[in-house]
């Protein structure tokens, strides 16, 4: 047992943990989702306002998982447990006739244990960032860090020399020999693709096949690494493609494209807002029921009449850097958008 805890108190030692906009309520539960969103602190801060909790990361190679196995049976035997955590959970540990029992894995599980539910954990949205930020900072030092660094929850507690190089390294091991695959990925942020599209191109600068092309889209789509977004009439059409962090090119590329990283913000935050289906269509960049979005940081006159005149009946809204007053449309900032001001 004495091992046990000692796992606990040095995870949450070396780990940042802070609140989320969710809470987690007891239940055998499992949290998946891309990685680096938060899934790890969350059940950490569920430790922490435990009183017999047991945490174990399943891939940590100094643990001795039959020894384990059996402390954590002893523990149930001897009522001195109220919550198992296995993170990165591996189905190599028995899971006892527990109430409390929460498994993290980064893609979903297709046959989860009897009577667990699964909820997917994603980076944090503008308003937890501002909530978990030095009170000092102002709104737009806080905006100009969230676009720069991302909505991972790392970022926030990095000195600014170690946040690329950190993102290089964890991205590095999460896709191992497919790295060359997500760097080609990247490039077609905010854009409108097929699968064999994707392929093709591909293909013309790495070896791969097409099984393997499409097999990785389908996990990364799985664990809502990225997101591809439907026509709003036509499901065959060209699908656009958004990661779950929309500032990954800074990290990674020479020439991030700043229209499609703001593009992907937008789409994060308004997937955070509604519970509606989201599409996309020729004459907009978001559709959510006749509600058209526009991700635009700097709208001019003339983007704005084409807009108008290509969305006669719909509601619209810019989402735009700085506010602005217009007779016949909404232009907002990123930030009340966020906020919902």
């Amino acid at each position: 047992m004495q091992e046990l805890e000692n796992i606990l108190a040095e995870k949450l030692q070396n780990f940042e943990i802070f609140p989320r906009r969710f809470g987690i309520k007891p239940a055998k539960i499992h949290l998946y989702g891309p990685p680096r969103s938060g899934k790890t602190s969350l059940s950490l801060l569920i430790a922490k306002h435990s009183k017999h909790p047991i945490y174990i990361d399943c891939i940590d190679p100094r643990n001795d998982k039959e020894m384990l196995t059996s402390q954590v049976l002893k523990a149930f035997l001897e009522k001195r447990i109220d919550w198992l955590i296995l993170d990165n959970y591996d189905f190599s540990l028995t899971l006892p006739n527990l109430p409390n029992i929460l498994l993290i894995t980064t893609p979903p599980i297709a046959r989860l244990p009897q009577g667990f539910l699964s909820r997917v954990i994603l980076p944090l949205n503008f308003a937890e960032y501002i909530s978990i930020s030095p009170k000092s900072t102002s709104l737009t030092q806080l905006f100009n860090s969230y676009l720069k660094n991302g909505n991972t929850p790392e970022m926030l507690f990095l000195p600014e020399f170690q946040k690329i190089q950190r993102r290089q390294e964890h991205l590095r091991l999460f896709f191992q020999e497919d790295y060359v695959f997500f760097l080609q990925l990247l490039s077609f942020q905010s854009q409108k693709i097929t699968t064999h599209h994707l392929y093709t191109h591909m293909k013309k600068s790495i070896k791969i096949s097409k099984d393997k092309a499409y097999r990785l889209l389908n996990t990364l789509e799985a664990c809502h690494f990225l997101t591809l977004l439907p026509h709003i009439n036509a499901p065959s059409l060209p699908k656009k493609l958004f990661f779950y962090d929309f500032a990954l090119p800074y990290a990674f590329s020479k020439a991030p494209n700043f229209q499609a990283i703001f593009e992907n913000m937008v789409f994060l935050e308004l997937l955070n807002q509604t519970n509606a289906p989201i599409f996309y269509a020729q004459e907009c960049h978001f559709l959510i029921e006749n509600h058209a979005f526009f991700a635009l940081p700097f709208p001019n006159q003339k983007d704005i009449n084409k807009i108008l005149q290509n969305n006669p009946k719909r509601q619209i809204t810019i989402i735009a850097i700085h506010p602005q007053e217009h007779p016949h449309c909404k232009i907002i900032d990123f930030i009340s958008f966020a906020l919902r001001d």
